[in-house]
């Protein structure tokens, strides 16, 4: 009886990790929200200090950039686009950024777009992000993997677990 009970206990610490992997990313971009952003990097504009596939950490502040600093911004001219440049002018209503791949500036931006400042850089955690941000990348990197770590736990479980065995005596 102690043996299943200890197998049960594996079982379900299995199952509990399992969530928790599930559910790790999902706190972390929660905790995040208040005064982080993770982007991810859709061009070489910033080449070479911050190339395609990586993702950069944007920190929000009251305080206002530097020129100098890479800053995210919100696009006013696409909706839903952000972008990561470096800020070489601003005012006290617009700032002007420009990749360092790009030969020519952006046009000026409100101050108000501002998302914040570029702290970090992780290389190729972007490419990472992207595809699981879709369907069939979720499925491959997470789902799976999870359900042939369960079938593989429930099979080794299954060897392992002998029927009981009764004595019938006279």
């Amino acid at each position: 009886m102690t043996a299943v009970m200890i197998r049960l206990a594996r079982v379900a610490t299995i199952l509990a990790a399992l969530a928790l992997m599930l559910a790790l990313p999902l706190l972390a971009l929660y905790w995040l929200h208040g005064g982080f952003g993770v982007y991810s990097v859709q061009s070489d504009s910033m080449r070479p200090t911050i190339t395609k596939g990586d993702a950069v950490v944007v920190v929000r502040s009251a305080a206002r950039p530097s020129t100098g600093q890479v800053v995210t911004y919100r696009d006013p001219a696409k909706a839903g686009l952000t972008v990561s440049h470096r800020l070489i002018a601003d005012n006290d209503t617009t700032i002007i950024t420009k990749g360092d791949a790009n030969v020519t500036s952006d046009r000026p931006v409100p101050y108000e777009s501002v998302v914040g400042t570029v702290r970090a850089r992780i290389p190729h955690l972007g490419l990472l992000v992207d595809t699981l941000r879709q369907p069939a990348g979720l499925i491959c990197m997470v789902y799976i993997p999870a359900c042939l770590l369960a079938w593989m736990e429930i099979r080794h479980l299954a060897r392992t677990i002998s029927p009981p065995t009764y004595v019938l005596y006279r």
